[in-house]
Parts: structure tokens; C-alpha cells; sequence
């Protein structure tokens, strides 16, 4: 999602539901802008807003109804980090910091393409 985008959308769905603040907005539409296409991100947002029972935009980037039907909501979620949720569990900067590095002996065989994993034996 460009940034003319979001911004377009985060105005009008400031001018759908007054209730909900820009910096709340902008938050949940970045959140969301990583799940998929702009327009798929539009549709699932502006359903939320017509959800009257919704009182933050922080629901546009999670699961649920709002997707359905759009690309974006045939996706999988991905495996949250769980000690830190706001990360994914394979990308998780903190635990990276924390990971013990692999030893200096560690390596993983290489084999030559030619070479013959098993031969028959006579």
C-alpha cells in the first residue's frame, strides 16, 4: 500500500466512524497493508467499520469475517512468536538477539551434483 493510499483510506474511514482516532487508523491499516493487496485491505477495513459493535480499528489486521472472500482472507495467518506476538515466530528479531550461535565446527556435508549417494553393491 502506497502511502497516498493509506492515507485516502485512513481519511475515509476516519469519515466513517468519528469514533475512531487517525493514529489508530494509520496503525491498524500498516498492520493490515502486510496481509494483502491494497484494495483487499479496503474492503476488510471498511466492513469493520460498519460494524458498529467494533470500537477500535484494531481489528482490521486480525482474522475474521471481514476477510472473507477476499484473497487476503485465503491466506493462512502466520505463527506468531509466542513470547512476542507483535512478531512473526520465524523472523522474530528479539529471540535472534537472544539465539545462541551455531558452533564454528557446525556445517552441514556438501556433496559434489556428480557425486553417487548410494552405490549397489556387486
Amino acid at each position: 500500500m502506497t502511502r497516498a493510499q493509506g492515507e485516502a483510506l485512513t481519511a475515509l474511514l476516519h469519515q466513517l466512524r468519528k469514533d475512531w482516532d487517525l493514529p489508530g487508523i494509520r496503525a491498524a491499516l500498516q498492520k493490515a497493508a502486510e496481509i494483502g493487496a491494497p484494495a483487499d485491505v479496503a474492503v476488510a477495513a471498511c466492513r469493520v467499520a460498519a460494524n458498529q459493535q467494533a470500537k477500535t480499528p484494531g481489528l482490521i489486521p486480525e482474522p475474521g469475517s471481514h476477510w472473507q472472500g477476499l484473497a487476503a482472507g485465503q491466506r493462512i495467518a502466520p505463527v506468531r512468536c509466542p513470547e512476542h506476538p507483535a512478531e512473526k515466530a520465524a523472523a522474530c528479531p528479539e529471540c535472534a538477539k537472544e539465539a545462541t550461535p551455531k558452533p564454528d565446527w557446525f556445517a552441514v556435508p556438501r556433496r559434489d551434483k556428480h557425486q553417487k549417494i548410494w552405490e549397489p553393491q556387486p
